[in-house]
Order: structure tokens, then sequence, then C-alpha cells
């Protein structure tokens, strides 16, 4: 079970890197269209699966050690960064976007997503050094 979780876990981290990648690279791109912000949109969805299939494993690994879990800064952070990300890309980007398609200002949108994009991006990098610090120090 341990591994099938973990399995889970790794792939919605990679969708969710991939996604925020490529969101950042779009949003360096010169102007949207109405094609490339409707297949932004569906994107950052796919990026809200991998996120969502990321927490839910990660939740279910975590279960059997949440009493120690729970006394760890570093994986309150860790969670605190999770949530500052799920805010970024539901409450700022994808409303963005949903404007941009809805007023068809498309020239406004490549520097408010690159922008965010990168604060998303540097999130989730720090996300997983924090991850990846943890492992080494329990072994």
């Amino acid at each position: 079970m341990d591994a099938l979780l973990l399995t889970l876990h790794l792939l919605g981290v990679g969708v969710l890197i991939g996604v925020v990648v490529i969101t950042f690279f779009i949003g360096l791109k010169g102007e949207f269209s109405r094609e490339l912000t409707v297949n932004f949109i569906k994107l950052r969805k796919i990026g809200s699966g991998g996120a969502a299939l990321a927490i839910l494993s990660g939740l279910l690994m975590a279960v059997p050690y949440y009493e120690g879990l729970l006394r760890s800064p570093l994986f309150l952070t860790k969670l605190a960064l999770v949530f500052s990300d799920g805010v970024i890309s539901q409450l700022i980007i994808l409303p963005k976007l949903k404007e941009v398609l809805k007023t068809h200002r498309y020239a406004e949108a490549p520097k408010a997503i690159a922008f965010w994009s990168l604060v998303s991006l540097i999130i989730v990098v720090t996300i997983v050094a924090i991850s990846v610090f943890r492992s080494k120090a329990l072994h």
C-alpha cells in the first residue's frame, strides 16, 4: 500500500510541477489568444487534478505518523505552502484567465500569469526541497 500511495503521490506532484512550469513559460509568451486561453484553463484543471492526487495520497501516507508530523515545523511549513499555492492557482491565476476570456483582453494576461506562475513555481520547488530534506533527515 505504501508503494502505491508513494507512486500516486509522485505522479500527482509530477503533473503539478509540469503544469506550473508550462504555465510560467506560456505566461512569458507575448499575447494570449482565445484558443490559447481556453486550452490554458483546461491545462490548469489538469494541474488541479495532479495537486488533488498529491494532497490526498500525501495525507493518506501521513496518517500513521500524524502525531509527530503535527509537531514538525517543516511539515507544517510544507502544508502552509501547499495551501498558499492552491490559493494562487484557484483564486488568482484561474480567475485571471477566466476574466481574460470573458473580456477579450488577451494582451493583459501574460504579465500577470507569468508573475504568479513564477511565485507558484518557487513555492512548488520549495515544497519539493522540504520533502527531500525531511526524507533525508528521517534516514
